[in-house]
């Protein structure tokens, strides 16, 4: 609603008979924004003009911007990206000159106000969908819509649930398909499900790149990726419920490699044990090879529950029926005894649960998953993803609107319309 309040004082500017409609605080401020977008576009046009008539230097200029804030892997790839670069800098000077141009007639009276008005979100509209054209890769679509070897193998195992991860090494392969319209290379790159290729085929991912990748994610990633011991990076990886790990093989082939013992996506434990520092206490818990999760939960400071111990024997827990959806989880659950049920996907503000229908508080478990106290018997469990954020924005954008129809109604009965 700034936004829109901002183009209305652009719009007074250009219109004689609302100009006072602000008064002259309203005047300075239309003009501190005109000037400064006019000083974008006048940047934005000389950029495009080099860019045109002058690749070379324009080229050398761009080079030297990005090897600024290049990673040093990316910086081999800069030459194959330069052509977007410099089409990007033209397609921006036609927009911004097309505005520019725009304002300065209908400043002159040649333009209505309306038409200004009016073509400045066509302006907008048109620009972005011409660059979402050359955002993906432009060859045939039906590469993706056939299913890859992997896909097919991983879709047969007999749990649905598991995770499958792709390390870094084999990630990083996608930096050399930039610019590149060799079919071979998407094939290959859906085929070891790279970067979200694992959505059309319902498979779950635990690799970098995958939404909701919050810092104990990132934390927990490294780890796995530079753990030394065999066995520890294993231990890892089971408990993320990671099944599969997909890694480059000879010939430009994926091979699959099974984890061994990985966790359920939804189990019981016994006991729980709090930990001071999640970052040092929990990882080390973690990494111990005496420590067995299915027996004791790692618990923080946001468990307020009973702290239980650990048992010598694990809950027997049968779940059925899991539903997954954008923002909800849920499952039937029967439990042998009471115990902390932890659901293997990564907690964040926002979650709440229900065990039959009845809020129940969620807990950090593990480090990085979501936990709940659940008690004996057979239970409907629901996870719900309600983040404070949507609220609090919901209630500014209702908020906006409210400011911008009593803006409106002011303006219309100061100007003396009929009716108003």
């Amino acid at each position: 609603w700034l936004a829109a309040l901002g183009f209305d004082l652009i719009l007074d500017d250009l219109d004689a008979s609302r100009s006072a409609k602000h008064g002259e605080a309203g005047k300075r401020l239309s003009g501190w924004i005109v000037g400064a977008a006019l000083v974008m576009a006048a940047v934005a046009v000389m950029a495009g003009l080099m860019a045109w008539w002058l690749p070379g230097p324009f080229e050398a200029l761009a080079r030297a911007a990005i090897t600024r804030v290049a990673l040093p892997a990316q910086t081999g790839l800069i030459s194959a990206n330069l052509g977007p670069v410099r089409d990007d800098a033209i397609h921006l000077a036609l927009l911004a000159g097309t505005l520019a141009a725009t304002w300065v007639a209908a400043r002159r009276g040649r333009l209505k106000c309306a038409v200004f008005a009016a073509i400045v979100p066509l302006a907008l509209f048109a620009d972005l969908m011409g660059a979402s054209v050359g955002i993906n890769y432009a060859g045939d679509p039906a590469i993706y819509r056939q299913t890859p070897p992997n896909a097919t193998k991983l879709s047969s195992r007999p749990d649905p649930l598991f995770r499958l991860y792709v390390p870094d090494d084999t990630l990083g392969r996608d930096r050399g398909m930039y610019g590149s319209v060799n079919p071979e290379d998407f094939r290959w790159a859906a085929n070891a499900m790279l970067y979200d290729l694992n959505l059309p085929w319902r498979l779950f991912s635990a690799s970098d790149g995958d939404p909701m990748w919050s810092r104990r994610w990132k934390r927990f990633h490294r780890l796995i990726e530079q753990e030394g011991n065999d066995d520890a990076r294993g231990r890892l990886l089971a408990l993320a419920n990671i099944g599969v790990v997909l890694k480059s093989g000879a010939g430009g082939s994926v091979d699959l490699f099974e984890v061994p013992s990985y966790l359920p996506r939804i189990y019981m434990a016994a006991g729980a044990r709090r930990v001071k520092s999640p970052d040092v206490d929990a990882l080390a818990a973690m990494l111990a090879p005496g420590w067995n999760p299915a027996l004791e939960v790692l618990v923080e400071d946001d468990f307020t529950g009973e702290i239980r111990p650990a048992a010598a024997d694990a809950i027997t827990a049968a779940v059925r029926n899991v539903v997954y959806t954008s923002n909800t989880v849920t499952f039937e659950v029967d439990a042998s005894r009471r115990g902390y049920l932890v659901l293997g996907d990564a907690n964040y503000p926002g979650w709440e649960a229900t065990v039959d229908s009845v809020a129940t508080p969620v807990f950090t478990a593990d480090y990085l998953f979501r936990g709940i106290d659940l008690p004996a018997g057979s239970h409907v469990v629901r996870f719900v993803y309600r983040p404070a954020s949507v609220r609090w924005g919901a209630a500014g954008s209702a908020a906006g609107l409210v400011i911008l129809a009593c803006v409106g109604l002011a303006g219309r009965r100061r100007s003396g319309i009929p009716g108003a």
